[in-house]
């Protein structure tokens, strides 16, 4: 998710994802990381394995701006952006489930703005109540506040970009979100699982970068979503959780029968296996270990959706970031129990459509799109059988 509307990339910035051990946590995250999904430019492949009936919605039309608010609300700024966003993105899509989960942006409830704080020295952050309690002085950490926008997006920008990660779940062959367990993988922000919680959808967030623990510590952040129940009659429910994965108990137990795992930018080759430098993902265990379990975490004919954003791989100046494609074999996620639908299929052309359309490129963002970005993504099926490694 991007921080700005934007697109302005320095990759020069600090990131953090989740990994097996958890990496050094950083206060800015690149812009290159976002969380732009998936979607298929087609691919020659066998049939999908079939796993049944998939539930069908009917296709809605993409969220407009309303002219005048539904109540006495006066809307923000952030969510004034998030329609915006939505109704630019919404053009470039015909799936039914992506057009429905778009629609859910206009019920997403105001948030307050809240202020965490960072300790200069030791880098841990800090809630409200606990930096009251904790004796350090103002000038011993940094005050972050986070409002509305940010409360969404975090340091990624518009979640509403990860429509595209529903463009290749639509072509997978579901129609909609509703009575589906969604795993995120690094989810960054709360934004995205609160809209496919609103679309019916059960969705279990992991992350171990310590600053989201703090910031999303309400009541309301997590369990219960019914935003849309009044003119859908549909809630899910939101869980998250800040352990390693699939290291920890508490996170296996979490991510148990997925009807789909996505990880967006995450599992990059430059952070798992980079072509020089230490890997910014440590998996703490072997590879087919750790893709094992992801399959276990899976129903039999579950999904795995791996998308990476990169920008051009300077060979003279090494970014691990631009290194996007997948970090594992086709024998390696053969050998954990996965059947490889797409391997590196390249996005490019819509994600492009989709930077150019959002304002990315320039000179004040990345340029020239056609040359500087890039799109990738891996998508796999678990088989009805999943052997021990």
């Amino acid at each position: 998710m991007r921080h700005i509307n934007s697109l302005i990339c320095n990759q020069n910035l600090g990131i953090q994802k989740i990994g097996a051990q958890q990496t050094s946590a950083n206060f800015l995250i690149a812009a290159l990381l976002l969380p732009l999904a998936l979607a298929s430019t087609g691919c020659n492949q066998a049939p999908l394995l079939k796993t049944g009936p998939v539930q069908g919605a009917s296709p809605q039309q993409s969220p407009q701006a309303p002219k005048h608010p539904a109540t006495a609300e006066v809307i923000s700024s952030a969510r004034q952006d998030l329609l915006r966003d939505a109704a630019t993105i919404g053009g470039l899509t015909q799936e039914a489930i992506t057009l429905d989960w778009l629609a859910g942006v206009k019920y997403l409830p105001t948030v307050a703005t809240r202020t965490l704080y960072r300790n200069k020295s030791t880098r841990a952050w800090f809630t409200q109540t606990e930096f009251d309690a904790s004796g350090l002085k103002t000038e011993e950490v940094n005050q972050v506040p986070f409002d509305e926008k940010s409360y969404y997006a975090t340091f990624y920008g518009t979640p509403i970009s990860y429509s595209l990660v529903l463009d290749i779940v639509g072509q997978l062959g579901y129609k909609t979100l509703n009575g589906l367990k969604i795993t995120d993988y690094g989810y960054g922000a709360v934004g995205t699982a609160r809209l496919s919680a609103a679309a019916g959808a059960q969705v279990v967030g992991l992350d171990v970068d310590p600053m989201l623990a703090k910031l999303y510590n309400k009541t309301q952040d997590q369990g219960l979503v019914n935003d849309r129940q009044a003119s859908a009659q549909r809630s899910g429910r939101i869980a998250l959780i800040h352990k390693p994965f699939p290291n920890e108990v508490s996170a296996t137990q979490a991510a148990a029968s997925s009807d789909l795992i996505i990880a967006k930018n995450t599992l990059k080759k430059g952070f798992v296996r980079p072509a020089s430098g230490k890997a910014m993902i440590d998996l703490g265990m072997t590879a087919e270990q750790y893709l094992t379990g992801f399959a276990k975490a899976l129903k039999p004919g579950g999904h795995l959706v791996i998308y990476n954003l990169s920008q051009r791989l300077d060979p003279n100046n090494y970014r691990p970031a631009n290194e996007g494609g997948s970090p594992f074999s086709r024998e390696e996620f053969a050998a954990a129990g996965f059947r490889v639908i797409y391997f590196e299929q390249s996005d490019n052309e819509k994600v492009r459509r989709l930077g150019e359309a959002l304002g990315w490129g320039g000179p004040q963002g990345m340029g020239d799109l056609n040359t500087n970005l890039f799109a990738q993504y891996t998508v796999l099926q678990r088989l009805p059988a999943v052997r021990a490694p």
